[in-house]
């Protein structure tokens, strides 16, 4: 008979013989162990953006476009030069990797060991609800 041990009402169900995950599922007496995964969220891309965006504002502070020939043209009655066109684009890059930072998670993941191999079934940026299903998993496994 099967007793539910943990679901959270859409596509996770932990009962003490299966673990349903989307379209996948695991026999419990497959699964050698369960653990939660920290997936650290890449962080060099946002480095470089911001590094980029501080060297092309620099260019453009230090005149380093002043023999560029460039047409000014102006915007918003402002007159646009290399110079400024550097720092702007240098402004939207340095902005752009801050604004990325921010939004920046780390994820967790359910990772299983079974007889095919290791598992990351459910990957969430919620802690909290990884937490849960292993611990559920836990506590299937102690029941085989």
């Amino acid at each position: 008979m099967d007793n539910t041990i943990y679901t959270d009402g859409h596509r996770i169900t932990v009962t003490n013989t299966g673990f349903y995950a989307g379209n996948a599922s695991y026999n419990i007496d497959g699964i050698v162990s369960a653990r939660m995964l920290l997936i650290k969220a890449a962080i060099t891309p946002v480095i470089l953006l911001i590094l980029i965006g501080i060297a092309v504002m620099a260019t453009g502070f230090l005149h380093v476009y002043s023999n560029v020939r460039m047409d000014a043209f102006y915007f918003a009655n402002i007159l646009i030069t290399a110079n400024r066109l550097a720092i702007i684009v240098g402004f939207l890059l340095l902005l752009f990797g801050i604004i990325m930072n921010i939004m920046l998670r780390d994820k967790y993941a359910v990772h299983i060991v079974t007889a095919e191999g290791e598992k990351d079934p459910v990957i969430s940026k919620k802690k909290e609800y990884v937490y849960q299903i292993v611990e559920a998993l836990h506590k299937a496994l102690s029941l085989k």
